[in-house]
């Protein structure tokens, strides 16, 4: 596959591919290992077709995502980096919904030449994640292709009622959860972005706060809609905004990295500095953050939990009792946001909205 080698060992291993060892060999020596073990109670282990997981409250749930391989390398992301970036894909989308990501599970389809040195560090950057999410790693499957890639199931559990994409209300106060700008940078900018390293660093692992999860179960009757920030800002409010049926009009961009500014003035001079800014944290991806709409009685408690909890936040606007659409409001003046999302047969895709 062409992936660098991350790990130590001798130049035997380092040229030993999945070929050499055979899909069973490679399960019970490089896979199975890996597994989380039961818990008490629980009666199926590592290497069974199936695990039984006891439940941590009355609402189960489950989200499921998959990716080409190809689509999640970076030029600066390793095998390592890939495996955790899956991982945290599917979790982000628990977490937006109030639950705690508990088991995941991986399928992965890998082309026979692959080196059994770049699986091991696939793997390490599947349970490395888990391990970072408090969720136990417990099986999947594997499979052989020619265009490699990997498939992540999460379960969580949650006592509270989980928010839907609609909902949002007339009123209700817009939050974001995150930090934008540097997905940005690479999606529009190229190769011109990966020249720093603060781009390299914020998305090589993206990271998804956990905590984010209990505060939203915990206040769910004041949360009318969330979704989580995977495909790009813009995308998220505009998703949620249509499936609400009200406006979204945003009066502050979301927390960025404090590069960014100096970033635009150096790299995009044909811009308006403020402009490219505001580009740049809309028409991202993989951030991991969420939005969230909360009734205004509420948004006091909310905030104050995020605060303590050192979750990176800001109120960026609020919901309109006008049609559905994607607003930015700047001294009394209403500009339409373009609306982009990355999409796995067309690549970055404006949305005619």
């Amino acid at each position: 596959m062409g992936y660098g080698m991350e790990g130590g060992g001798d130049e035997l291993a380092g040229r030993r591919v999945l070929l050499d060892l055979g899909e069973e060999r490679i399960i019970e020596e490089h896979i199975v290992p890996a597994l989380s073990p039961p818990q008490p109670g629980e009666l199926l282990g590592p290497g069974e077709d199936a695990r039984d997981i006891l439940p941590r409250g009355p609402r189960m749930l489950i989200a499921h995502d998959g990716y080409s391989v190809k689509t999640l390398r970076l030029p600066w992301r390793t095998m390592v980096d890939i495996g955790y970036a899956a991982v945290m894909g599917a979790a982000s989308d628990l977490v937006a919904k109030g639950a705690a990501p508990h088991a995941v599970t991986v399928a992965l389809g890998l082309e026979n030449n692959t080196r059994i040195m770049d699986l091991d560090n696939l793997i390490q950057g599947i349970v490395g994640a888990c391990h970072e999410l408090g969720a136990r790693y417990m099986g999947g499957d594997t499979n052989i292709s020619a265009d490699p890639w990997i498939s992540v199931s999460a379960i969580g559990f949650t006592v509270a009622r989980p928010p839907g994409r609609g909902g949002a209300r007339p009123g209700d106060i817009i939050v974001a959860t995150g930090v934008y700008g540097a997905m940005g940078a690479v999606a529009l900018d190229h190769r011109v972005a990966e020249r720093y390293g603060w781009v390299r660093e914020a998305t090589r692992r993206p990271r998804v706060r956990v905590e984010l999860a209990y505060i939203v179960a915990r206040h769910h009757s004041y949360i009318t809609s969330s979704m989580d920030v995977s495909d790009g800002l813009s995308y998220t409010l505009y998703t949620m905004s249509r499936l609400s049926g009200h406006a979204f009009l945003v009066t502050e961009p979301p927390l960025y990295h404090p590069e960014l500014p100096e970033y635009c003035a150096r790299e995009i001079i044909h811009v308006d500095r403020h402009e490219c800014i505001w580009d740049r944290v809309m028409h991202g991806g993989e951030e991991y953050g969420a939005v969230l709409t909360i009734r205004p009685e509420g948004v006091i408690y909310v905030l104050d939990e995020m605060k303590k909890l050192e979750i990176p936040h800001k109120v960026i606007g609020r919901v309109v009792d006008e049609p559905p659409g994607l607003y930015r409001e700047e001294k009394g003046r209403r500009i339409p946001v373009p609306v982009s999302r990355w999409d796995q047969f067309r690549g970055w895709t404006t949305i005619t909205v």
